[in-house]
């Protein structure tokens, strides 16, 4: 009977301490929730040529906060923008002020109209556009 507690005793140990485990590899896997990025530039897929997101001196432009684990909202340099990971359309403009003449935010609207995947690696977040010929490079970034 002794035998049996203890292996019961054992058995559960075991359990907790790979639930446990799981619980802490999911906290440690790369979240998007709460996270910051900034965009550093337009990048040629095949080339890994970039051409950096202008104005670079303004701290407020090109930037994404995801409030979850699929949605986003930021700005690009007068607009508000918001992304949602789980929509066909990934990125929405929420604001209409006509900001073309600033920097070269119209590369980044062209390159929203056909957004169509993501990847997030690391400190990396690229959206793929132009089917998959060219991605906007955003860094991760603390306001």
């Amino acid at each position: 009977m002794k035998k049996n507690i203890f292996k019961t005793i054992a058995i559960l140990l075991i359990v907790a301490g790979v639930i446990s485990s799981c619980k802490k590899e999911k906290e440690n896997n790369s979240s998007l929730q709460g996270t910051k990025w900034k965009l550093a530039g337009y990048v040629d897929a095949a080339t890994g040529n970039r051409v950096d997101a202008e104005p670079a001196d303004c701290e407020r432009c090109y930037t994404l906060i995801f409030k979850t684990e699929t949605s986003a909202w930021g700005y690009t340099v007068l607009n508000q923008i918001s992304v949602s990971l789980v929509s066909e359309k990934m990125f929405s403009i929420d604001t209409k002020v006509d900001d073309s003449m600033s920097g070269n935010v119209v590369l980044f609207y062209e390159a929203i109209k056909t957004t169509d995947s993501y990847k997030h690696e690391n400190a990396e977040l690229k959206f793929f556009y132009n089917n998959k010929q060219n991605y906007l490079l955003f860094n991760s970034y603390i306001l």
